[in-house]
């Protein structure tokens, strides 16, 4: 690593300037003492009607607010109903419009069945033929 010289590095200007002569011109008189302003205390015993009014339109608006804003994020079974009913206005044809040939791919379920477990199924399940013909 290089050594760093401070002394061969261009310095950055601060932008402030002392004027000329400033700290030989500034007069201080440290026998004289400041103006004491005396402040205006105000006790809490006058203002206790604003409090309490402010406590009250408080009190009472929290209420009406929670009433009119409703943060609930659960639908009521009337929407879900209806978004089932008539929602869905999509068909089978605009959705293999939306999606492209890699999307269809991907849906596509190859379903390796052996003949002898469709045998088996067609065997064991006697309700099939309800099945078949509904």
């Amino acid at each position: 690593m290089k050594p760093f010289k401070f002394d061969s590095v261009s310095k950055i200007e601060t932008g402030f300037k002392i004027p000329d002569n400033y700290f030989e011109n500034i007069k201080i008189d440290f026998n004289s003492t400041p103006e004491i302003t005396e402040t205006k205390i105000v006790s809490f015993s006058k203002k206790w009607r604003f409090l309490v009014a402010a406590m009250i339109v408080l009190g009472l608006s929290i209420p009406i607010f929670n009433h009119y804003i409703d943060t609930s994020k659960e639908l009521d079974p009337t929407t879900i109903s209806n978004y089932l009913n008539y929602g869905n206005a999509l068909s089978d044809n605009d959705f293999a419009a939306i999606l492209d040939e890699k999307d269809i791919q991907n849906l596509q379920i190859n379903y390796k069945l052996d003949d002898k477990s469709i045998e088996n199924e067609l065997l064991n399940n006697t309700n099939l033929e309800q099945y078949i013909e509904n």
